[in-house]
């Protein structure tokens, strides 16, 4: 599924005529039922192509919370673009694993 996902933000992205500088997946985080993948994103895009790509990320069919969103300006002052920095984080569910001899 790791794929999947990544194909499906790299779609979102040249969708939205948005430029990704860095993925940085880390660990997963394991819960009870769940286990939580946290990726670490810098992309670089005009603002409302931003807000068209968290559009299209929310659209998605699996669960993607983006947290920690920081965008400034770059540029030279003739061109309205942002470079951003996020988290995007997915969710999958941990099924149990049989019991021996079952």
């Amino acid at each position: 599924e790791t794929d999947l996902i990544l194909r499906q933000v790299q779609q979102a992205a040249t969708d939205s005529s948005l430029r990704i500088l860095r993925v940085s997946p880390r660990a997963t985080v394991d819960n009870e039922y769940y286990s939580e993948w946290p990726i670490d994103m810098q992309v670089e895009s005009t603002y409302h192509n931003m807000g068209l790509y968290l559009d299209q990320i929310r659209e998605l069919d699996r669960i993607v919370n983006v947290t920690g969103l920081q965008m400034n300006a770059t540029g030279d002052g003739l061109t309205s673009s942002v470079s951003v920095t996020y988290t995007a984080t997915t969710f999958v569910y941990r099924e149990e694993e049989p019991l021996p001899g079952n």
